[in-house]
């Protein structure tokens, strides 16, 4: 997902900027596809996602048997939520090749995307099998079996993360997760206080700790801790559903229904 990208935009920012340059320097017709891939792909991951995708069809309708610009598509079409598009390009991509180390976690997101949990759960395992190392594969599976109620396979998952170095807020905030599916109450409260004020305040650090609140039995701190995300201006819909949730559960059903029909 973007978010996942934002501590890294100056950096593909610069380097799109740098891809532009060479590219109006070589001339158009000597940019090789592989080239053009790229500067698709980092104009999707940076918010241009539209534009990325015409551009990214007019390559694919070029170049159909190239595996780069099938890639490229595929990204671009996710930044816009068209999974039936990525999954069509990627099961041909993957088809061609096999060994690809970014075509399985793409094909696993877009399955996730399209609400089929067993497939994308298959594709992420094949993408940490090309590449043991792809940490983003990992914890993109970490929220699959999340999905699936696999929360022992979650919660392993996570962990080994952790020991393999340093792990991220998403790893850390998806264990949190797991050990509340397993209903480990005070584990998910311990690991939850051990994060930094910035991730406990943050949209998706709010959200964990009202799933806590309402494991535990204070639905009037989930609702508090769920509130201002509601409220702000474009609250998803999900959002809204799990405040609304949180309402009945404190007992503020006129509130909660008036919350469920926004």
């Amino acid at each position: 997902p973007r978010s996942t990208l934002f501590p890294y935009t100056t950096l593909f920012r610069s380097a799109k900027v740098a891809l532009e340059g060479h590219i109006e320097a070589s001339g158009e017709e000597d940019v090789s596809v592989a080239l053009q891939a790229l500067q698709i792909r980092l104009s999707a991951s940076l918010g241009e996602s539209r534009a990325a995708l015409r551009s990214a069809r007019r390559l694919v309708r070029a170049n159909p048997d190239d595996v780069d610009a099938g890639i490229a598509l595929a990204e671009a079409a996710l930044e816009e939520s068209e999974a039936s598009v990525a999954i069509e390009v990627l099961e041909r991509v993957t088809t061609a090749a096999p060994d690809h180390p970014d075509a399985f976690g793409l094909l696993g997101r877009a399955h996730r995307m399209s609400g089929d949990g067993e497939a994308a759960e298959a594709a992420l395992r094949r993408a940490i099998e090309v590449r043991p190392g792809n940490q983003q594969a990992k914890l993109l599976l970490g929220y699959v079996l999340l999905d699936r109620g696999k929360y022992e396979e979650a919660e392993t998952l996570y962990s080994e993360l952790a020991q393999a170095g340093r792990p991220s807020v998403a790893a850390r905030l998806g264990r949190i997760e797991a050990l509340l599916g397993l209903n480990r109450m005070d584990d998910a409260q311990t690991q939850f206080e051990a994060l930094p004020e910035r991730t406990r305040e943050s949209a998706s650090g709010l959200q964990v700790s009202a799933r806590i609140a309402l494991a535990a039995g204070r639905p009037d701190d989930a609702v508090s801790a769920l509130r201002p995300l509601a409220e702000a201006e474009g609250a998803t819909t999900d959002t809204q559903a799990f405040f609304a949730d949180a309402l009945y559960a404190a007992g503020e059903s006129r509130a909660a229904d008036r919350k469920s029909v926004v």
